[in-house]
């Protein structure tokens, strides 16, 4: 049995990726429809910026996590983490995602999800104490912390 959990959103990511893919596609209609040359230059940078617009998009709605009896899984648009669930040591609530760490958030808060050799992942499911629970359920070993 899997579980899918969606990612809390905050509103200033929901805004600089929508102003971001707003100047994008205005500046793809600019070189269209004003500068009306089409060259090298213009194809790339066309191309350059939807490429750019299609992976804002991919991270916005393809980021979630995904609880598998034996591993978690999550993922951000095209990065995606495989973390063996016996391997979690503990997870840290009320992390601020600023810093240096892996993320697969689109939140300003989340939680740290500490595994294997020193290594984490920032995560922020929409339903954090259900995520929680149902990851004890099946390593009751993981510790819990607070800030």
């Amino acid at each position: 049995m899997t579980t899918r959990f969606l990612t809390e959103t905050s509103g200033l990511i929901r805004f600089l990726i929508g102003s971001t893919i707003i100047i994008l596609l205005g500046l793809i209609c600019y070189l269209i429809f004003m500068v009306g040359i089409l060259n090298a230059e213009t194809i790339i940078i066309g191309v350059v910026a939807g490429s750019v617009i299609l992976l804002l998009l991919w991270i916005r709605f393809g980021t979630y996590y995904q609880l598998f009896k034996d591993k978690l899984v999550a993922a951000s648009g095209p990065f995606v983490w495989n973390i063996k669930i016996r391997d979690i040591e503990y997870i840290r609530l009320n992390q601020s995602t600023f810093g240096g760490t892996y993320k697969a958030t689109l939140s300003l808060n989340g939680m740290e999800i500490r595994y294997g050799r020193n290594r984490s992942l920032l995560i922020s499911p929409r339903q954090q104490e259900r995520f929680i629970n149902k990851l004890k359920e099946l390593n009751s070993r993981i510790e819990i912390k607070e800030r």
